[in-house]
């Protein structure tokens, strides 16, 4: 194994905690906190998550950038100003959370989340300032470093909200617990950066910070319109129904946690090949090379995705109990995004240099989802926002493929392995009827997650071998003797 995979791993492996640490904190509070007390503690995460990039302004990912460039003390003194900038944004964005959660809480007419919000600051600014970490200890090539304190900090996270919860019944305190384990994060990362790097270098170069903003800046707006584009759903949600229904509906909206994590290590590990290839003008390699990417991330998504379609109320109803059976609905229409997820087409783009293309598509996406969303929670009511991700992201990828299309000179016929892709669909669709069909003889939740998604499984991985035994022998037939 190359050093690069091994460090994407532990990295993936990192990242892997800490998402199935937020799915392990929504499972546990699904089953301590009332629905209405739940959706509060889902709207306030989600205000946060939102409100992220503005708070940080593309500062954090601006180290990844600048650090290896300098060398020595500048290094050093590039950090610690980075560490001063990103202390003032924290404060800054803990206060707005203090001080503003009683007029936005009057605002959108939930008054019960104003002493939320305000218990939250401490929340935002650990949050904001341990944002500095991974990109630094990423440069630093310290990746078992990130991974270590991951572990820690969640398992700290999941046992404090465990404690506090189960005693009061109080969200208030949930949001406690989350704030005392993030802040116990950054204390980890703030002495494992002394250890590393020295006594700090206060002060502030105002050329260099210019050069910092010039570059972060731009970085940020995408962030923006990017998380705006993926909450826009979310927000429209909770701004038109209960907390209960929101409760619901977060639940059903969940990702399912390694696909992410799948696709995002193999878009850091061809991304780099791509751009080499292309730089060299080698654009039928690199459509190889995604092609047979593309067909075997669609083996597995498939896979998953007929299995999650399947099952999708079992599902909701062992990780969140029985209360949230309703959750399914939407939990299936997200599922449809999970094909999508097979293409990883924003890699070539990216590689080929051609970052406007993922901007402006993201910015239509936000516009679109907005109105679509809009127009549609007043007819399909809280399913109307889940069909609107879906719309869109579907036709984001679209203007994305036709973008691809002119990097690598192909018609659009060509830049998808689409005999391929209709062969796996296929065979996932007919899986899906047998796990149906199955399922029609099971009652019991356990039983019918298990049987329903082990005959789906055996008839998809069945197919797929006969089909490729069949390829096999008739390409064998095909060869002169």
């Amino acid at each position: 194994m190359s050093t690069l995979t091994r460090r994407i791993g532990i990295l993936g492996s990192a990242r892997a905690i800490n998402r199935l640490s937020l799915l392990l904190v929504a499972v546990l509070l699904s089953r301590l906190l009332d629905k209405a007390d739940y959706g509060n503690f889902q709207y306030v995460l989600l205000i946060y998550r939102t409100a992220f990039p503005f708070l940080t302004i593309g500062i954090p990912a601006s180290i990844l950038f600048f650090y290896v460039r300098l060398e020595g003390d500048a290094q050093l003194r590039f950090i610690w100003q980075t560490l001063e900038c990103l202390g003032v944004l924290a404060l800054l964005g803990a206060l707005i959370f203090f001080w503003g959660s009683e007029p936005f809480g009057r605002g959108v007419h939930r008054p019960e989340v104003i002493p939320l919000l305000r218990v939250f600051a401490l929340y935002v600014f650990s949050g904001v300032l341990v944002s500095f970490a991974e990109p630094l200890f990423i440069s630093l090539n310290r990746q078992k470093l990130i991974l270590g304190v991951s572990l820690i900090s969640s398992s700290l996270a999941l046992l404090l909200l465990w404690v506090l919860v189960s005693q009061t019944q109080s969200v208030y305190w949930a949001l406690v617990g989350l704030g005392v384990a993030v802040s116990f994060k950054l204390v980890l990362f703030l002495s494992q950066t002394l250890r590393v790097l020295g006594k700090p270098h206060l002060g502030i170069n105002i050329a260099l910070l210019t050069r910092q903003l010039r570059y972060a800046v731009p970085v940020a707006l995408t962030e923006m319109v990017g998380i705006l584009a993926h909450n826009t759903n979310a927000l429209l949600v909770a701004a038109f129904f209960s907390a209960t229904e929101f409760a619901i509906y977060s639940n059903g909206s969940f990702e399912i946690p390694f696909i992410g994590i799948l696709v995002s290590s193999v878009a850091a590990v061809v991304i780099p090949e791509f751009s080499q290839l292309l730089g060299r003008g080698d654009s039928a390699t690199v459509r190889h090379i995604w092609h047979n990417g593309i067909r075997k991330l669609a083996l597995i998504l498939f896979a998953v995705f007929a299995v999650f379609l399947v099952c999708a109320e079992d599902v909701m109803v062992l990780l969140f109990s029985e209360s949230y059976r309703e959750s399914a609905h939407y939990f299936r229409i997200f599922l449809l995004l999970i094909p999508l997820r097979a293409l990883f087409v924003s890699s070539i783009l990216l590689a080929a240099g051609h970052t406007k293309p993922i901007f402006y598509a993201s910015l239509g996406d936000l516009i679109l989802n907005f109105l679509l969303g809009l127009w549609l929670v007043q007819h399909w009511g809280s399913t109307g926002p889940a069909w609107a991700v879906v719309i869109s992201t579907y036709l984001q990828v679209l203007v994305y493929l036709i973008w691809v299309c002119k990097a690598l000179k192909v018609s659009f016929w060509q830049v998808l392995p689409f005999k391929s892709l209709l062969e796996i669909g296929g065979i996932s669709g007919i899986a899906m009827l047998g796990g149906y069909a199955a399922g029609r003889y099971i009652e019991s939740t356990l039983w019918h997650l298990a049987g329903c998604g082990t005959v789906t499984l055996l008839i998809f991985a069945g197919l797929w071998g006969l089909r490729s035994f069949l390829f096999r022998l008739s390409t064998s037939q095909d060869k002169p003797s």
